[in-house]
């Protein structure tokens, strides 16, 4: 099923809806009666995400009530948004995320390590420096692991509903 940029851009918005039946009205009233919300999370768990199917034809069903024999044919296509910055708590986590790097940024005229060393190895050293810190409780990969295991079991239940 076809997604424009503009259909994204309406997901990146619904995602802030706070509750379900919030999420469902404004689906329906962004793109007609043929997405359907698939999964989603609380509004306050981190990461806040939600999964829209949008099927075959879905544009032809919103604007003329019916889907043509062509636009039937091909794959459902489903998006996952993710909500980014608008609580306290989120506020916290981007702060934790950033200040690393931030500080690294800061400091670049003392010792230029950015423009130095390459991106693959500060990209290690932060990561080491991390877990260390974190002692083994890194809560940016917990984060993104539970985002990450989301779209893996969509992706699992969809190829077993396409063979």
């Amino acid at each position: 099923a076809s997604v424009s940029a503009l259909d994204l851009a309406a997901l990146s918005w619904i995602v802030y809806a706070v509750d379900e039946s919030n999420i469902r009205q404004m689906l329906k009233d962004s793109f007609g009666p043929g997405p359907t919300l698939e999964n989603f999370t609380k509004y306050d768990e981190i990461p806040r995400w939600l999964a829209v199917r949008f099927p075959p034809g879905w544009k032809d069903l919103s604007s003329t009530g019916k889907v043509s024999g062509a636009a039937r044919e091909g794959a459902d296509t489903v998006v996952v948004a993710v909500k980014g910055t608008s609580t306290f708590q989120d506020g916290y986590l981007d702060t934790d995320l950033f200040t690393t790097i931030k500080v690294l940024q800061f400091f670049d005229f003392i010792a230029p390590v950015l423009k130095i060393l390459p991106i693959d190895m500060v990209q290690w050293i932060l990561t080491e420096v991390k877990l260390k810190a974190a002692v083994g409780r890194n809560p940016e990969m917990k984060i993104w692991g539970k985002l990450e295991n989301a779209t893996e079991e969509l992706q699992r239940v969809e190829e077993a509903n396409n063979k």
